[in-house]
């Protein structure tokens, strides 16, 4: 937004038409940059089951989700593995709100032709989330917000993320897992 007014401030007495252009871009990004913060904001309240305003982004939403990622230019799978446990509803959320992002920095970052896969597995132990993509692999910057606020979702879950490139090079791989001890549904 910063360049995008500048730019509009560099050429507004010369060309008014392109500063004013610079400037509804300007307010575009703006209001995007404001529904997204209202949507983190919202995601970080501790949802209550019993509250009626409280989050729907369960993993039983995850396939919309998929049906989303698909029609925005982003083949997409969901494979589930396993037979679905009881889990709280601060794990569902945080495991849908992962695969939000990395399925949204699969469609930012990978390129084009980039696919993607979603599989949840359901163990004994765990309940586990990893999210691959076929995208390029871009390195040496440092970890954006994104990836840092899949951290702490993971954390705040009693999980684990671990994210980076594929081992086999191809792409990008976001896995995490959250131990049995960490699912309880609580009263």
């Amino acid at each position: 937004m910063g360049v995008q007014a500048g730019a509009a401030r560099a050429v507004l007495e010369r060309d008014p038409a392109a500063a004013r252009t610079a400037l509804t871009g300007v307010e575009t990004s703006a209001r995007a940059a404001l529904d997204e913060l209202r949507n983190l904001l919202d995601t970080l309240r501790t949802p209550d089951a019993d509250t009626p305003g409280g989050s729907t982004l369960r993993l039983s939403a995850l396939p919309e989700l998929i049906e989303h990622a698909n029609a925005n230019g982003l083949p997409t799978t969901l494979t589930v593995v396993g037979d679905p446990v009881e889990q709280s509803e601060l794990v569902q959320v945080n495991l849908y709100r992962i695969a939000q992002e990395a399925l949204t920095n699969a469609r930012r970052h990978g390129g084009p032709g980039a696919t993607a896969d979603l599989r949840l597995r359901y163990t004994r132990d765990s309940v586990e989330l990893d999210v691959t993509n076929t995208g390029v692999v871009r390195g040496g910057g440092r970890p954006g917000l994104g990836l840092v606020g899949m951290r702490e979702r993971a954390a705040a879950s009693g999980g684990t993320l671990e994210a980076g490139p594929r081992p086999r090079g191809d792409g990008y791989l976001v896995r995490v897992r959250v131990p049995a001890s960490s699912l309880a549904v609580t009263s």
